[in-house]
């Protein structure tokens, strides 16, 4: 090549000046944004190769194709020739990895023979490494993944005295199931994540995480494409029997999870911006709203941005007939809950012998209707504030987190900001199920769920929700705006509303 600074960028980004356990996979889209044209980069790998005695070993993904620089090897020297196919669609099954192998013809085209695994590994010029490759890529990735798994922990001090063969594939991540050995401790596992994710070549960080009631520890590691979980279907699959059942979202085994508001009964949900909260708060709004009618449920959103819920806006459950988005506003709608609302729903369970609004429900009166408010943005609408009307904002919430259960008002918190200034012990404990998205720091994990982990998820719905204790990472739904303007506009979405609410109690997720 004469341009050498090209060259070198090339070099850098395959860590031909890194150790081998630095080095990770890199995509040839990634390569080609450094030069000017496929056969600039050709030019580069084969001078590469040809100088330095160097393997490059590739893998096809979903996404194209992925380098990696091995090690110079002193027996002999491969050429660039399987970056220059013309499609992937040429490639057979078993070239999932594997050496560069040398051209076939000067136009750099590839014959059907030479593609042949049994051909291409009978000739002398490939050079089998697999016993020092750092990733293997065969046919099986469970296999060549646990395989994998096992000798980097065991190069890092974890023993590990089994891998479970069941290998759980979710939407963004792939889970395994390890049993470590003795003296292996969940937290020393946890601290070498990022370490064990670098040598691995994962394009994510890894996530460990016990599993209550079983002697194997979850090991997440993320997928190199991911899949979008549409909402619909998950709607479809919400639990008969009546509540206020919440889609929240699907494991890595592929089961869908929901959640009964009037058990939680209040959440707070925590993310970072792009981290899929807004996103799934319209879900969880819309799980509510198709399902039971504006006669059975009343809803409050208040958005501080103005933004984020305005496809709502056509919502017969709305509370006023609107978003509220007035800080001021805000604070009236919580007094008026607080010092109409609530006294008279304590009054009528109280003449009517009932110690909830479901028991009432359930003798036929037609004033036991729910009201969930869902707050958008809680520490920012907090900073609003003055500290006088701040101190008494924050009471009234509190007091509607003690109170409000028993008469059928539920809250939802969300907040990009998980700390304790905003997110407090009073709080936390009357809001014992908490949803967190990614957060930015190991603190506002702790913050949210007590525990670290947050911080490590992936993004775009990927979340972690404390329930009874109990941790569960779940990959959110989706659902465009397109859909959700059709869904709330549909002539039947009240009749079916009402519909699901007057159906027979059948078994929950």
């Amino acid at each position: 090549m004469k341009d050498d600074t090209t060259k070198t960028r090339l070099l850098t980004m395959l860590g031909a000046q890194q150790p081998l356990w630095k080095r990770r996979w890199v995509s040839q889209d990634d390569l080609l944004k450094q030069v000017r044209s496929r056969e600039q980069l050709l030019g580069a790998l084969e001078e590469l190769i040809d100088k330095d005695q160097a393997i490059i070993r590739v893998q096809f993904t979903a996404h194209g194709r992925d380098l990696l620089l091995e090690r110079p090897p002193k027996l002999a020297k491969a050429t660039a020739a399987n970056l220059n196919k013309t499609s992937d669609d040429d490639c057979e099954p078993d070239d999932l990895g594997g050496e560069i192998e040398p051209k076939a013809s000067p136009n750099n085209s590839m014959n059907r023979a030479s593609m042949d695994p049994a051909s291409r590994h009978s000739s002398p010029q490939a050079i089998p490494c697999k016993e020092e490759c750092l990733v293997e890529t065969r046919n099986d990735p469970t296999e060549v993944c646990a395989a994998d798994l096992k000798r980097v922990l065991k190069e890092f001090g974890f023993t590990i005295l089994e891998i479970a063969d069941r290998v759980e594939t979710g939407p963004r991540v792939r889970r395994f199931r390890i049993v470590p050995g003795p003296g292996v401790k969940l937290a020393s596992l946890r601290r070498c994540a990022e370490d064990v994710a670098r040598v691995l070549g994962c394009r994510g960080e890894l996530l460990f995480g016990s599993l209550p009631g079983e002697r194997y520890v979850a090991l997440d590691i993320p997928r190199s494409d991911k899949d979008i979980v549409p909402l619909l279907p998950a709607l479809e699959r919400l639990p008969k029997s009546p509540g206020l059942w919440l889609a929240v979202g699907m494991t890595p085994s592929g089961d869908y999870i929901a959640v009964d508001l009037e058990c939680l009964p209040h959440l707070i949900v925590a993310g970072a911006t792009g981290s899929g909260k807004t996103l799934w708060l319209l879900c969880a709004v819309l799980s509510l709203a198709l399902r039971i009618g504006p006669a059975n449920l009343e809803i409050v959103i208040i958005d501080p941005k103005g933004l984020d819920f305005s496809a709502l806006t056509s919502l017969p459950h709305l509370r006023g007939g609107r978003v509220i988005t007035d800080p001021t506003e805000a604070i009236d709608l919580l007094k008026d809950l607080l010092e109409r609302e609530l006294p008279a729903r304590t009054e009528l369970l109280r003449r009517a012998g009932c110690v909830n609004m479901r028991e009432l429900r359930q003798r036929g009166n037609d004033e036991a209707k729910n009201i969930v408010v869902v707050i958008d943005e809680f520490a920012d609408l907090m900073t609003v504030f003055q500290k006088s009307e701040r101190e008494d904002f924050e009471k009234d919430v509190l007091r509607l987190a003690q109170r409000a259960r028993a008469v059928g008002i539920h809250l939802i918190l969300a907040t990009q900001r998980p700390t304790a200034e905003f997110i407090t012990g009073a709080i936390k404990t009357n809001m014992p199920t908490r949803i967190s998205f990614r957060v930015p720091e190991r603190v506002d994990s702790f913050v949210i769920l007590d525990r670290q982990g947050a911080e490590s998820l992936l993004g775009e719905g990927d979340l972690l929700m404390l329930n009874d204790g109990r941790l569960q990472r779940l990959q959110g739904y989706y659902i465009s705006q397109d859909e959700i303007v059709r869904l709330l506009t549909d002539q039947n979405t009240n009749k079916l509303g009402e519909q699901h609410h007057e159906e027979e109690p059948g078994n929950g997720q």
